[in-house]
């Protein structure tokens, strides 16, 4: 039995570190709830989106916080700023409705802290929506284990006995 369990964790264990390791290559839910909070910030005191970009960008050392400050880096080369979020969004494609927002606020000139308090709202929602989840698959993860553990002991200690007990009662 416990070679049957070993050789299960031989081989799920790898295809589980995968799946995890992909997760890692997207922007987490709650790191654009980050940068979008500081740009409508920033945006709302009024710096300029480019301006707001290189701040947030530079204010914390996350995965998107890094893209962010990618994209303005671009900007700063001579790209014009649609181009460098088109960029950003090639990256991730979690990263396209902010870039669109942004866009189409820098070539209008339109506000733009409305529209990137809604998606902030949306995105909160869904970082929340992912970490219930996580916890929810947490509480199944963990009963594996507990199930491994104790399932070949309870099977020593109670039907086994009880099975011997049957055994001797029992005329041949």
């Amino acid at each position: 039995m416990s070679a049957a369990v070993a050789l299960t964790l031989h081989r799920i264990v790898p295809h589980l570190a995968a799946i995890e390791q992909s997760k890692h290559q997207k922007v987490a839910a709650i790191d654009m709830v980050s940068v979008l909070d500081g740009l409508a910030l920033c945006l709302s005191a009024g710096l300029a989106i480019p301006e707001s970009l290189k701040f947030v960008g530079e204010s914390r050392h996350t995965r998107a916080h890094e893209q962010l400050l990618e994209a303005f880096r671009i900007y700063e080369l001579g790209q014009d700023l649609p181009t460098a979020l088109v960029q950003l969004e090639l990256r991730d494609s979690q990263w396209s409705l902010m870039s669109h927002i942004l866009s189409a606020a820098h070539v209008s000139g339109a506000p733009v802290v409305a529209s990137l308090d809604a998606l902030l709202e949306y995105l909160r929602e869904e970082a929340q929506s992912e970490i219930s989840t996580r916890i929810r698959a947490l509480a199944v993860k963990c009963v594996l284990p507990l199930g491994l553990c104790f399932l070949p002991a309870f099977l020593l200690l109670t039907v086994v006995p009880l099975v011997v007990q049957f055994v001797e009662q029992v005329r041949w």
